[in-house]
């Protein structure tokens, strides 16, 4: 893993086999600065501390999470500070505490990335910005300003970012 700071700059690298992590299949920062890493090897996510040198917390055996032969292949994770999500486009994001202990699955196939941004998950799936409430399970659709040729599309405190074939186009958001 190679960590860069907020301008992209190295800062360093992490040999995740020195962890005995063997086949890291996804990965992301951990609220306190740690890093999460989900290892199909021995199907666990697990957390390595804040000094990159030891893991710290790892969740259950996945498997025993999903239903048996069902496809295992998170590729994707988020640690919004009081949970974290891993994707696993198969079955939907299975939610943990920051202690690794799984909590639930959200039913949203398909997905290979999201956004956690408050009480809501938002995704970009089938053409179309979608929201999923995470304490109701209420899911709605965002209206795109311009919807020609987009394949991607991100809110962003109060910007809303559509990546379309020919480049980026920024604009203002006002949640409502």
């Amino acid at each position: 893993v190679i960590i860069l700071d907020n301008v992209l700059a190295f800062r360093g690298e992490v040999q995740l086999r020195n962890l005995g992590i063997i086949q890291a299949t996804a990965c992301a920062r951990s609220f306190d600065n740690g890093l999460w890493v989900f290892d199909a090897s021995d199907l666990l996510l697990k957390k390595i501390d804040k000094d990159l040198k030891q893991i710290t917390e790892q969740s259950a055996n996945v498997r025993l999470l999903v239903q048996k032969g069902t496809t295992l292949a998170p590729d994707f994770i988020v640690d919004d500070a009081t949970h974290v999500y891993v994707n696993n486009p198969e079955t939907g994001i299975l939610v943990f505490d920051i202690f690794a202990q799984y909590i639930k699955t959200i039913p949203l196939k398909g997905l290979h990335h999201f956004q956690v941004s408050g009480k809501e998950l938002i995704y970009f799936k089938d053409g179309r910005l979608h929201t999923y409430q995470l304490r109701t399970a209420t899911q709605s659709t965002l209206q795109l300003p311009d919807t020609t040729d987009v394949l991607d599309a991100r809110l962003e405190k109060d910007r809303l970012y559509l990546l379309k074939k020919n480049g980026l186009t920024l604009y203002a958001y006002q949640a409502k």
